[in-house]
């Protein structure tokens, strides 16, 4: 069963591109516009992390770790596959 990340950002090309990348690793990714629209989609599934934008709208900010936009692909995935190691 694959890890399943939560992205949550209100810019959509942003959100779009982190989705592509991630499924091209095999990730079963969940994604929405804002806290309420992601949470929408969760189907009962479990979420294995979230990257969301840290100013988000309708969602909390518990944060275990951040990247400043705009960031580098292979650093992303490289502090993606870290947390769910």
């Amino acid at each position: 069963m694959s890890k399943t990340p939560l992205i949550v950002d209100d810019s959509t090309p942003l959100r779009q591109v982190v989705a592509i990348i991630l499924k091209s690793q095999g990730f079963d990714v969940i994604a929405g516009c804002d806290g309420k629209d992601a949470l929408t989609k969760l189907d009962g599934r479990k979420v294995s992390l979230i990257v969301s934008d840290l100013n988000i709208p309708n969602m909390d900010d518990k944060l275990k770790a951040w990247m400043v936009k705009p960031f580098k692909l292979e650093q992303m995935l490289a502090a993606v596959n870290k947390l769910l190691a």
